[in-house]
């Protein structure tokens, strides 16, 4: 035997999803995590041109970035205090 579901059950559970849908999508998002890329994905092209690379990593629209290369205490071949400018740098003018 079918176990059938009234109209009115029906219409009940669709609002009551509909209402938290839309809770969730003003809501809910806003703890959601931040998307970054990880520069090891373009390691090719930061060999060749971190400014470049951060450039265009920053007019694709991410804000975040991962990063992959540390060696002799530096990023990239920048110290940390210059990385960090050029970073900021890029972002301010993109």
């Amino acid at each position: 035997m079918k176990n059938r579901q009234s109209r009115r059950d029906f219409l009940k559970i669709t609002a009551a999803g509909a209402i938290g849908a839309a809770f969730l999508s003003q809501y809910g998002c806003k703890s959601m995590p931040k998307i970054g890329l990880q520069l090891y994905t373009i390691r090719d092209a930061m060999a060749a041109d971190v400014p470049g690379s951060l450039k265009i990593v920053s007019d694709i629209g991410y804000k975040y970035v991962e990063l992959a290369d540390y060696a002799n205490r530096k990023f990239y071949n920048y110290t940390p205090a210059d990385f960090l400018k050029l970073v900021q740098d890029v972002c301010s003018h993109g």
